[in-house]
């Protein structure tokens, strides 16, 4: 069975909806999503159906709400819930996203520490950028990753262009408040020497998942020279716990699978986002799919 529990805009006023609904009937579910994001196939049925039975006994309270914060459990932690689609005062079902912002917890715990620390004003401008990596030539060392977004086989990582355009781009709406790093200078000691504020940290590169270790899961940046002493190249989970710090609003990790890890039941995911949480970012932006 299956508990939802909800606590609308009404002050101490708690549902619960209980489903005929176990973890198999989930796993088939969430799966035939997922494989259908990842290939581009039609989804709207199956975010229809998932906004149906998540979220279909609470469109009242949705209504009136200002944000919705979900803390999923289990396989649900990998729902796109912002793409799922609801009926809204029998209209056709749109995406949740379109009524108001959607943010996914980790856990009870975790929200409540972010909203914590939560400034009453943001008290800096300063954007950081990264992108387009240099990841050189082929060195065998991704072969500890299970590389979803290619080749399996791959020796080293493709380049990635569209990063440039996209850093450049944040370059041009931000103006003088972004500090931008392209090419060999998009490196995992730039990310480790941030000390002061950062309203934004944008990461853009390959995101490498560890399915069996995810404090080994990484965001790919450039690449050393060979026989280089010091960082790999790879900013990987466990380095963002113990060596990362940012006062953040937001981290974007643009990049392949960043909201992926390993399920820890009741305490959510462990991996990129949770770690960077850990380092001072109250959100963080990331992406269940290649």
């Amino acid at each position: 069975r299956t508990h939802i529990f909800a606590l609308g805009p009404e002050s101490g006023r708690l549902r619960v909806v209980s489903l005929d609904r176990g973890y198999a009937q989930w796993d088939r579910l969430v799966r035939r999503l997922r494989a259908g994001l990842t290939s581009g196939g039609n989804t709207a049925p199956d975010l229809e159906a998932l906004g149906k039975i998540l979220l279909g006994s609470f469109t009242q309270e949705l209504a009136r709400a200002q944000r919705l914060l979900v803390l999923p459990d289990s396989i649900l932690h990998i729902i796109p819930f912002a793409a799922l689609r609801v009926s809204k005062s029998g209209k056709e079902p749109g995406y949740v996203s379109s009524w108001l912002p959607v943010h996914v917890g980790l856990s009870m715990t975790i929200s409540r520490e972010l909203a914590k620390r939560r400034p009453a004003q943001a008290t800096t401008r300063r954007v950081v950028a990264l992108g387009d990596p240099d990841y050189g030539p082929a060195s065998g060392a991704v072969q500890q990753f299970s590389l979803r977004s290619f080749s399996r086989d791959a020796e080293s990582l493709p380049p990635l262009p569209g990063t440039r355009r996209e850093v450049e781009q944040i370059a041009r709406v931000m103006g003088d408040d972004a500090e931008t790093w392209l090419g060999a200078d998009a490196s995992e000691e730039r990310v480790k020497s941030l000390r002061g504020e950062v309203r934004v940290l944008h990461l853009a590169g390959h995101g490498l998942l560890n399915d069996q270790h995810p404090l080994d899961s990484a965001i790919a940046l450039t690449r050393p020279q060979p026989n280089a002493t010091g960082e790999d190249g790879f900013l990987q989970v466990w380095e963002v716990f113990e060596q990362v710090l940012v006062d953040a609003d937001l981290v974007v990790l643009s990049a392949c699978d960043t909201a992926l890890g390993k399920d820890l039941g009741s305490e959510g995911i462990v991996g990129l986002s949770r770690a960077f949480q850990v380092a001072g970012a109250r959100s963080v932006l990331v992406s269940l799919w290649p």
